[in-house]
């Protein structure tokens, strides 16, 4: 018998099983299934649509998101301030690469006048004043 979430106790495990098999996900596959027996626990397996992994990962992104929608206004009106002379909004690490981000980004910036860059080198050599 399974059941289809771990116990508490178990979700660190699950996790390293999961980040596991969904490096192996292709693009035409619609589904994950994770099958796990946890070291002392019964066994379970989960299946998590295409649908469901696109939903948990707006929701994830919703609170960074109206992070730099704040940031990036609170930036905007330091430039129409006089306070700060040459902006620059730096996105970097892998969550750049997502097209959503980038997406949500780069309206945010062009609504704001700000210029904005995608980036995963961090020895840009940008400098705070």
């Amino acid at each position: 018998m399974f059941r289809d979430m771990p116990p508490p106790q178990h979700c660190e495990e699950f996790l390293a099983r999961f980040r596991m098999q969904k490096g192996k996900k292709t693009e035409s596959r619609q589904e994950l299934t994770i099958g796990f027996t946890p070291s002392n626990g019964a066994p379970f397996r989960t299946t998590l649509t295409q649908a469901n992994i696109e939903a948990a990962w707006r929701k994830a992104l919703n609170r960074p998101l109206e992070t730099a929608r704040r940031e990036v206004a609170r930036l905007a009106s330091m430039v129409e301030g006089g306070c700060v002379t040459s902006p620059l909004v730096v996105v970097s690490g892998g969550t750049c690469r997502n097209p959503a981000v980038k997406s949500s980004m780069k309206s945010l910036c062009k609504e704001a006048g700000v210029p904005v860059v995608f980036t995963e080198d961090f020895k840009l050599g940008i400098t705070y004043e």
